[in-house]
């Protein structure tokens, strides 16, 4: 009897909270699938990010199955990002190529899970003060870059193809431009190996961003410091070639750094 009376006191205690006014109510309930999806997009429209994603998550939920709902998932990676939800668009992008991966618009969720990490790159503070982010972890810029070459690689004729090759582009010189500054960072803390280890990997990785004369004028001055000038001798020399007056800039540069080694023991 004592079990009869907590059941009926748990199922009490559910009833009155369903009947609370703190309840959710959904204002989309028992509304059919193209009139919620009409009145999100409208949301979407005018820039009613949270409506609309309310709307796309009810859709949804009301009609689990069919073409609305389907455009109301794409729409909803779209939203999430515009209300800046990023972890919540990535997610959205993850979840439509999993439930659709042969959807005829599924190349946007592989565009979109690359534009999603560039962004998580760009902190609110960095968008109103002159930060140089390539100062800053690239983890996100690295998970972007492979986003984009996977939709590439299974999309290349996608209509997103062509900024995602920019966009590219731009990932491959700020993923180098961050190389560039840990290997300077070392250079001043005459840790030379380390120094020539960054600067080898903008020549292999990328090979042709404008950092890569950077790198080498870097690797002259590191093989250098470290007294291999057979190594120095020959990154100079393909510097010089790329580059001369970036080449006489590195025997500046190592001039001003006061090293009690010999500055270029080879000769030009």
């Amino acid at each position: 009897m004592k079990k009869i009376y907590i059941t009926i006191f748990f199922a009490l205690i559910a009833f009155l909270q369903g009947c609370s006014p703190s309840a959710k109510v959904d204002p989309y309930q028992d509304w059919s699938a193209p009139a919620i999806f009409v009145q999100a997009e409208d949301n979407l429209m005018d820039n009613k990010y949270e409506q609309a994603i309310a709307g796309y998550q009810s859709l949804e939920n009301q009609y689990p199955f069919g073409d609305y709902t389907e455009q109301a998932q794409l729409s909803l990676i779209y939203a999430n990002f515009r209300a800046d939800q990023l972890p919540a668009a990535l997610s959205a992008a993850d979840r439509f190529i999993r439930l659709h991966p042969r959807h005829p618009h599924v190349d946007y969720a592989y565009y979109m899970r690359g534009m999603i990490k560039s962004n998580e790159s760009i902190s609110t503070t960095s968008r109103v003060l002159p930060i140089d982010l390539t100062l800053r972890d690239p983890s996100n810029w690295q998970a972007a870059y492979t986003y984009y070459m996977e939709m590439l690689n299974r999309f290349p004729n996608s209509r997103y193809a062509p900024d995602a090759r920019q966009r590219l582009i731009a990932l491959r010189n700020n993923l180098a431009q961050y190389e560039i500054n840990v290997a300077e960072y070392y250079m001043g803390r005459k840790a030379y190996l380390a120094a020539a280890l960054r600067a080898h990997v903008v020549l292999k990785d990328f090979p042709q961003t404008p950092q890569h004369v950077d790198a080498l004028a870097i690797m002259v001055r590191a093989y250098n410091g470290l007294g291999l000038t057979d190594l120095a001798e020959k990154s100079y020399k393909v510097l010089e070639l790329n580059d001369p007056e970036r080449a006489r800039e590195a025997l500046e540069e190592d001039d001003e750094s006061g090293d009690s080694l010999p500055i270029l023991p080879f000769k030009i």
